[in-house]
């Protein structure tokens, strides 16, 4: 059953099943997604057909090259677009941490090397751990860019 259980088995069940759901979605990016959202489904239904996790995944998805390029003004300049709103600034940062943590896992993945994947993650989760706590959310956002980005 896909999603019940990680490894190899759940990604490559959770993948047969995203090109079920989705014959449109060629063999790799059905991988790659049930990759990187470890063989759950829903995640990786929600990541293709909801309109709000596209516009997150593909955010974060940029954030991490930049990160990667060591692009700190691209960084910066991405994450205050999202000052003003903190549910879309949680859901770019937790997608962030997704992707981070699939290059963890496979070196490279998606463009990213695992030592900024560590960054991106440490930064990513104490951004969502302030904005939880109701810290201020552009310096949340602002110390979390820096962090990705640092060299």
């Amino acid at each position: 059953m896909c999603g019940l259980h990680h490894g190899t088995g759940a990604t490559e069940e959770c993948a047969a099943a995203l090109r079920t759901a989705q014959p449109e979605l060629n063999e790799q990016n059905a991988q790659d997604l049930a990759f990187l959202y470890e063989g759950h489904i829903g995640l990786c239904l929600k990541a293709l057909t909801d309109p709000a996790a596209k516009v997150a995944r593909a955010a974060a998805r940029e954030l991490c090259r930049q990160a990667q390029q060591q692009d700190t003004y691209r960084v910066q300049a991405l994450l205050a677009g999202y000052e003003k709103d903190k549910d879309s600034a949680a859901a770019v940062l937790w997608q962030a941490t997704q992707a981070a943590s699939a290059a963890l896992r496979r070196p490279g993945f998606d463009g990213v090397q695992p030592d900024t994947a560590a960054r991106i993650l440490r930064a990513a989760e104490a951004a969502r751990r302030a904005m939880k706590a109701n810290g201020n959310l552009r310096l949340a956002l602002t110390v979390c860019g820096m962090e990705m980005a640092a060299r």
